[in-house]
């Protein structure tokens, strides 16, 4: 997805350097407008035709997202978890001792029980998701340390080189992929297309 910001970057180069005043995909005398737009959470990359009253279909966006540290996240949302049981017992204790009425706590029950839900929702999901990832890791670390002791057991050189080859290299490259993917989660942006 670098390739995606990259390309971004240089056709607004490249379309700056030209000054020719033209949209990149229809070749009108439009202009192309290259837009970069910030919000709290992410960063969007527009590349769009010039024409407002007829465009044509360049319409390019490519989303970074601004990364959060998974670890920091789960804590946080463990954090309010609490904090909404222990208002639910505040509540409770209210009305046990009369400091409210009936209606206020169903009122305030209903709130804060909604937020819990939500909370206790975002958490299963995200526990879901990682547990989800460490098997999908834990399946192509078997499969490469199993094609690894496959190779190990055959005695001719040229198969074996064959096989390190055709089979293990691919799911070495596979493997190594996916611990670039958790290297990039702990840097400050992950990347996502919308197409």
């Amino acid at each position: 997805m670098n390739e995606e910001i990259d390309e971004f970057y240089m056709l607004k180069k490249n379309y700056m350097n030209k000054k020719t005043g033209r949209c990149i995909n229809c070749n009108r005398s439009v202009g192309t407008n290259f837009k970069v737009e910030y919000f709290r959470d992410k960063r969007v990359l527009k590349i769009e035709c010039g024409s407002i009253d007829d465009p044509c279909d360049l319409k390019k966006e490519v989303i970074v997202v601004k990364n959060f540290n998974r670890k920091d996240y789960m804590n946080e949302l463990d954090r309010k978890k609490k904090e909404l049981e222990d208002n639910i017992l505040k509540l409770k204790n209210k009305l046990l001792y009369e400091l409210i009425s009936d209606k206020e706590y169903n009122v305030e029950y209903e709130k804060i029980s909604g937020e819990y839900n939500v909370i206790v929702k975002e958490i299963e999901m995200r526990q879901s998701g990682i547990d989800k990832e460490n098997m999908e890791k834990d399946m192509v670390s078997n499969r490469l340390k199993e094609e690894i002791e496959n190779v190990l057991e055959i005695e001719n050189e040229d198969d074996k080189i064959y096989n390190i080859i055709s089979k293990v290299k691919p799911i070495s490259e596979l493997y190594q992929k996916n611990l670039e993917l958790i290297e990039e989660e702990n840097k400050h942006y992950r990347l996502k297309t919308k197409k």
